[in-house]
């Protein structure tokens, strides 16, 4: 995976119970928009320093997650999935999971602005 230029990141979370969660960062001249879109509810969008978000979008190694998770054994799925799609500008980079994810998926969530408790709160609505 490229280190740079991005132009977007989405996150996409989503399970039979608890609906679809989207995070999306949108590259701007000096920042990142970064857009909360929850199932139900108003969207929420703030604005990160440019500089310090992909710093801290390096610092997860995404370029060494595997393009696929799943638990191998489970033969029924409970319907747990999630995507990251990364845009670059001649390219476009997608991880996905169902019910598996890398160990530092929380310091994702962590990236896309969810407090400690907010992103405990979405791994155990999404991964039990």
């Amino acid at each position: 995976m490229r280190a740079y230029p991005i132009s977007k990141i989405r996150l996409t979370l989503q399970n039979h119970f608890s609906g679809v969660q989207e995070y999306l960062a949108v590259c701007e001249e000096s920042s990142f928009r970064i857009i909360d879109k929850p199932f139900l509810g108003e969207p929420q969008e703030r604005a990160v320093d440019q500089d310090t978000f992909l710093q801290a979008f390096k610092a997860l190694q995404i370029d060494t997650w595997k393009p696929h998770y799943a638990y191998p054994d489970i033969v029924i799925s409970d319907g747990t999935f999630w995507q990251l799609t990364i845009d670059f500008a001649d390219q476009t980079v997608e991880i996905d999971g169902h019910g598996a994810k890398p160990r530092n998926f929380m310091a994702l969530l962590q990236l896309f602005g969810l407090e400690d408790a907010a992103a405990k709160a979405v791994m155990a609505r999404y991964f039990g």
